[in-house]
C-alpha cells in the first residue's frame, strides 16, 4: 500500500530517537523500496524518506552516505515542493544538509543553508515553533564552529526559552541545544553554567 512508506518513515525516525539505528535502517530500506517502486525516484514522497535515511546516516556518523542521501533529496526537493505541498519537508531537508555540511566541515555551505531555511521556518512554521527552535540550535552550532561562542550561546538559548514554552517537549531538539549551550559556555570560560547544562 502506498501510504505504508509514510508510516515507516515516521516509525523509523522515532527509532533513530531512541539509538535503535539497525531497526530504523530496516525499516527506512522497506520505505525507500515501496516508494521507488510506487513513484519512481523523481518524486517528493521518495525524496522524504531519503530524507530521513541521511538522518539515521548523520545519526551514526556516515556522513559521507548523509551527504549523498540529503542531496539527493534536496534536489527532487527543490524541483517540486511547492507546487506538491512539500514545502516544509524542504525547508527541514535544507536545515539537516547545514547539519551534515557542517560535520564535513563546509562551514560555508552550511552557513548558507542555514541563512535560507531561518525565514521559511519561521514563516511555515512560526517563531515560537520546535522547528524553529531546532533551526536556531543548528544555527548556534554552525556559529561555535566558525568561533563565535557569544552567538552559540545566544542561539541555544533562545532555543531552549521556546522549547520551554511549548505544550509538547520536544526531547531530543531540547537535548541537542542544551548540549550546544555547555560547549558555547565552556568556551567562553563559563565553567560553572556550562556544568549546570
Amino acid at each position: 500500500f502506498h501510504r505504508l512508506s509514510q508510516g515507516l518513515v515516521g516509525y523509523a525516525l522515532f527509532l533513530i530517537e531512541i539509538n535503535r539505528f539497525d531497526d530504523a535502517k530496516a525499516a527506512l530500506d522497506e520505505a525507500l523500496a515501496s516508494d521507488l517502486k510506487t513513484y519512481g525516484p523523481d518524486h517528493v514522497r521518495t525524496a522524504a524518506t531519503l530524507d530521513a535515511l541521511a538522518a539515521l546516516q548523520l545519526a551514526t556518523q556516515d556522513f559521507a552516505g548523509a551527504a549523498k542521501s540529503s542531496r539527493t533529496a534536496l534536489e527532487v526537493l527543490e524541483r517540486h515542493a511547492k507546487d506538491s505541498g512539500y514545502e516544509p519537508e524542504l525547508i527541514l531537508a535544507r536545515v539537516q544538509m547545514a547539519r551534515i555540511a557542517l560535520a564535513l566541515g563546509r562551514e560555508d555551505e552550511a552557513t548558507a543553508l542555514q541563512s535560507v531555511a531561518m525565514p521559511d521556518l519561521e514563516r511555515l512554521f512560526g517563531a515560537g515553533s520546535a522547528e524553529f527552535s531546532d533551526g536556531l540550535c543548528a544555527g548556534g552550532r554552525i556559529a561555535l564552529a566558525r568561533g563565535d561562542a557569544a552567538s552559540a550561546n545566544d542561539q541555544a538559548a533562545r532555543a531552549l526559552a521556546l522549547l520551554q514554552s511549548l505544550d509538547v517537549a520536544s526531547v531530543p531538539i531540547e537535548t541537542q541545544c542544551h548540549a550546544l549551550r555547555a560547549n558555547a559556555l565552556l568556551a567562553l570560560q563559563r565553567h560553572e553554567e556550562a556544568l549546570v547544562e
